[in-house]
């Protein structure tokens, strides 16, 4: 997942999950604690798809940090 601030600058952070696989422990976290108040961003969903390295795009979600 991709984060993109939409009405003014700010972090922009892809954030992967790998979901337990690839010897990863499937959990990770990240902030958008310097983001200005109320921002909209996009988040540009991605997952994989069979062969290891290999996307589909989920769409998109759009939210206020």
């Amino acid at each position: 997942m991709r984060l993109v601030p939409i009405s003014r600058s700010g972090p922009s952070p892809t954030i992967t999950d790998y979901n337990n696989s690839y010897g990863h422990s499937g959990s990770t976290c990240t902030s958008l604690a310097t983001a200005y108040e109320d921002t909209q961003y996009r988040a540009d969903i991605t997952t994989y798809s069979g062969e290891r390295g290999t996307t589909v795009s989920r769409g998109s979600v759009y939210f206020y940090s």
